[in-house]
């Protein structure tokens, strides 16, 4: 019976995540990172290929996506990279002490800064949602979810955080390939309009 009650719980869980509204800070900043990953992809696309598994095609088709094909790609419900950084050293760092004044005492990584910071502001409405929507343990939800703001620009300061892709690679091939095919439609659509004539 428990174990039902569970499945229960992770279906009803599922479908809440499904029908999330797309949160709007969670749609930058994947855009963000999404950009991110199509500037690596023109300027060191070796880099790019083995920081994220990608073969070259995909890497190639990056550094040639469009501003709308990376929105494509972009998810307001999900991040669509997963923590690389090993959470243990995220836990460690978030249960010591820290300097609230790291802004004079260090420099701080804003990239950093702003992934954390929207980790709290999730966390601290729903830390089971924010464990999801940033594939990442409970246990670093809720520590993240407590954490004051200093505490995360310290941890910024003082950790690197890096990203992986969270799903498969040839997904974003599917996503830039289907955006590039809406396109040409949109644009055959508008070739057939009658002129407006004045």
């Amino acid at each position: 019976m428990l174990e039902l009650d569970i499945i229960g719980a992770w279906d009803a869980r599922a479908v809440n995540l499904d029908q999330e509204e797309a949160d709007r800070n969670v749609y930058e900043f994947d855009l963000t990172l999404w950009n991110l990953l199509s500037t690596l992809a023109k300027e060191r696309p070796d880099d790019a290929a083995s920081q994220f598994s990608l073969g070259m095609d995909t890497v190639q088709k990056l550094s040639l996506a469009t501003p709308s094909q990376l929105e494509a790609l972009a998810s307001g419900v999900l991040i669509s990279f997963k923590l690389e950084t090993a959470e243990q050293n995220i836990i460690t760092r978030l249960s010591g002490d820290y300097d609230p004044v790291v802004f004079i005492n260090h420099s701080v990584d804003e990239f950093d800064a702003a992934y954390w910071l929207l980790f709290n502001r999730v966390a601290s409405r729903d830390p089971e949602m924010a464990k999801e929507v940033f594939g990442v343990s409970r246990e670093l939800a809720e520590l993240v979810a407590k954490a004051t703001d200093s505490q995360l620009r310290h941890m910024s300061g003082t950790t690197v955080t890096h990203f992986t892709l969270r799903f498969a690679p040839s997904i974003i091939e599917e996503i830039l390939d289907d955006s590039r095919e809406e396109l040409r439609k949109v644009r055959i659509s508008r070739s057939f309009l009658p002129k407006l004539t004045r």
